[in-house]
């Protein structure tokens, strides 16, 4: 594994913006809450984070100076979050059982008690840290990309990263201010820091937030030899899944499209006024279409092959064949035995957030169930969907398919 330099050049913001959001455990797991990434550390104080002033280290302090190797050297110290005021990195202590444990790499859900260290960027920057082949799953939400993420935690192939917030903390500083030069070479360390690999010869599939798919340009120049999957639900079953889970879930579209639209991924060219006066569903769609829009046009300028898109329900009737094709992407090497192992394995049979028992008959009848009670509505909006996107004239199939 080659050694890489992790440039950084930044200046910390001299202003941050604080927004208010809901307390986590409202939306679930299911949540990413968009308001959250446009907050610098520490969080809101209602997430109860460890004591920032605690966990401030200090070259002067270090007993050795090759501890800031050890940590940025050591893939089992997550670079958990990006501190853009202070300029500042903070490392939790993550080895892979953790990984394994949590639904995804936010504070959330790793352990409160796991041990943390803050390091400047400065430090960072001074220092170099192998790298592994580095691949992403980027998605539109609700379409099974936990699952997929979880399918590549195969020791001595690959390590799969779920969420991990110090790229949610990178979209935040260019949402605050910074300019592209800045945020890019802030984006230069996290990638850098998220190549680590676990083990010998092991790949890294890193799973963004779906708010972190306005990076996907910037993400694949900065690491030219990596890969990209966009897996994306249907239309009708992206908005079904918003509608069943009420008054949260609305609340979760409204603001992912309120994210994207700062982050310049989602100008379809309404107004203020009209988007307030569009319904909950009406504005899940147009976040819907955003990113598909989005991610058809990285497809055709990126060089042939580097990107290609699945529906989830593709994924769902042939996990064999994608999982196979993705693996190939990847440049990950499994048999027909590895891939059915897989398929009948915890990352097909249980659910991806809750746990427990869940295949793809348990997952057909909560689609059906669920949507049955906003039919109506699903199927207005989602003509309304396509017209829009036809003015754009915007392609709503798969560019690039996984599966020819």
């Amino acid at each position: 594994m080659a050694g890489t330099a992790i440039s950084t050049s930044a200046k910390p913001l001299a202003q941050t913006r604080w927004f208010t959001f809901l307390p986590p455990g409202l939306l679930g797991p299911n949540h990413t809450l968009c308001a959250v990434l446009c907050n610098p550390m520490p969080r809101n104080p209602s997430y109860a984070p460890v004591d920032a002033c605690k966990l401030l280290v200090q070259s002067a302090d270090m007993q050795e100076a090759g501890r800031f190797a050890q940590i940025v050297n050591d893939p089992n110290w997550l670079a958990d979050r990006f501190d853009d005021a202070r300029d500042q990195v903070q490392f939790v202590y993550a080895p892979r059982a953790v990984h394994d444990a949590v639904v995804f790499l936010s504070d959330e859900y790793l352990p409160p008690d796991g041990e943390r260290k803050i390091i400047a960027r400065s430090e960072i920057a001074a220092l170099s840290c192998d790298h592994a082949p580095l691949h992403f799953i980027f998605h539109s939400a609700f379409c099974c990309s936990t699952l997929l993420a979880r399918t590549f935690d195969l020791p001595g192939q690959s390590m799969g990263l779920k969420e991990p917030h110090l790229l949610q903390d990178i979209v935040g500083y260019g949402i605050r201010g910074a300019s592209s030069e800045q945020r890019d070479d802030a984006l230069a360390m996290a990638l850098a820091l998220l190549a680590r690999p676990f083990g010998t010869d092991e790949a890294v599939i890193v799973k963004p937030s779906c708010v972190v798919n306005s990076l996907a340009a910037p993400i694949l120049a900065d690491r030219f030899a990596a890969r990209a999957l966009f897996l994306y639900a249907p239309l009708r079953i992206f908005l079904g899944s918003i509608a069943r889970k009420g008054i949260t879930g609305r609340l979760w579209a409204r603001e992912l499209f309120t994210t994207l639209r700062k982050s310049g991924l989602a100008d379809l060219g309404y107004s203020d006024d009209e988007l307030f006066g569009q319904t909950d569903l009406q504005i899940a769609g147009l976040a819907w279409l955003a990113q598909h829009m989005h991610f058809t046009e990285l497809a055709n300028s990126v060089e042939p092959g580097r990107v290609r898109m699945l529906d989830s329900e593709s994924l769902i009737a042939q996990p064999e064949a994608a999982l196979a094709a993705l693996s190939a992407l990847f440049g990950i090497h499994l048999t027909s035995e590895q891939i059915a192992a897989i398929v009948q394995g915890p990352a097909f049979t249980s659910h991806s957030k809750f746990g427990g028992n869940y295949d793809a008959g348990q997952r057909e009848k909560d689609l059906t169930d669920g949507a049955s009670l906003y039919a109506d509505e699903i199927e207005k909006v989602a003509i309304w969907v396509e017209t829009v996107a036809q003015g754009l004239n915007a392609q709503l199939g798969s560019i690039n398919p996984l599966l020819g």
